[in-house]
């Protein structure tokens, strides 16, 4: 594998008192980062998107895959550690050739996190990548959405329907589905554990954003209590306004999902749990800013 020297550069593109600032958002699927990386794209950060993703593969410029292709990363270098600091160091630096000198974001979900790992670890031990960043002093935006089961059932109708993003009832056409119970409790229980244990990965790590969903954005806009959190923790100062390309869908998923209602009430006590546990990591922490998240993967295929 060829390795990429680090060079230190210049930021230009936003008032940041920080120079180059490398940010990363994780977050459960549907839990606006999409729309989140458009705003702070149109405030001049390089925005690289998920970099692991894998349905439909990114194969675009700041992927972990055209890095692996480019740079001949083979799965029998990842045995160790010591191997896997060498690949994510070179990555990094790669990326940061690719940025042309702005802050940089990436975009890594909760069930991502593994990609990049050495062979030996233990299910609930912090995720390599994620030490890693730390110990880049990345800025971690971790967003997470208190309505659970609207959450899921969002991947499940863009699963189903082929519709991502700005959902409107013109675009739905008046379909229909009903929610299948057993795989959205499956994935509940996976979304809720996954959350809680990056909190406790977070807990002690400054330089992070813990934000709900729902306080993320205004209508049109990223919410002020996002900008001044990315302000204090990022350093950067955001434009007053951003574009906003990608907005939250306008149809209420109870026109949509047939059996709404039982979803409702038999995710209920996932989202109850959750907020139990946050409580008991938060209690003494006196940090109103963190709050939790996560949507482990759908398989649109089930």
């Amino acid at each position: 594998m060829k390795i990429i020297e680090r060079k230190e550069t210049r930021d230009s593109a936003v008032n940041g008192r920080n120079a180059h600032r490398l940010i990363c958002i994780t977050a459960a699927q549907r839990s606006g980062t999409t729309a989140l990386q458009f705003a702070l794209e149109a405030a001049g950060l390089k925005i690289f998107s998920e970099v692991f993703h894998t349905a439909p593969l990114n194969d675009g410029a700041g992927s972990f895959v055209r890095f692996a292709r480019e740079h001949n990363v083979r799965l029998c270098e990842t045995t160790t550690r010591a191997e896997v600091v060498k690949i994510a160091d070179s990555y990094l630096g790669w990326i940061r050739e690719l940025s042309a000198s702005r802050h940089i974001v990436i975009d890594v979900k909760l069930n991502s996190w593994p990609v990049l790992s050495p062979w030996w670890r233990y299910p609930h031990q912090e995720p390599f990548f994620l030490t890693h960043l730390k110990r880049q002093k990345a800025v971690l935006i971790f967003i997470w959405r208190e309505n659970l089961a609207d959450q899921l059932l969002s991947q499940l109708i863009a699963c189903e329907f082929g519709i991502w993003h700005n959902l409107t009832a013109e675009k739905t056409a008046g379909r229909t589905l009903t929610a299948p119970l057993g795989r959205l409790k499956e994935l509940a229980g996976w979304v809720t554990r996954a959350e809680v244990e990056l909190l406790d990965h977070l807990r002690d790590y400054p330089l992070k954003i813990v934000l709900r969903y729902e306080d993320l954005f205004t209508p049109n806009d990223l919410s002020d209590t996002f900008r001044q959190r990315f302000a204090e923790v990022a350093e950067i100062d955001l434009p007053k306004r951003t574009l906003m390309p990608v907005r939250p869908n306008t149809v209420p998923k109870r026109s949509i999902v047939t059996n709404y209602d039982e979803i409702t009430s038999a995710l209920a006590p996932f989202a109850s749990w959750r907020r139990v546990e946050w409580e008991k990591r938060t209690r003494f922490k006196g940090d109103l800013h963190l709050d939790l998240p996560y949507f482990g993967a759908f398989d649109c295929a089930v």
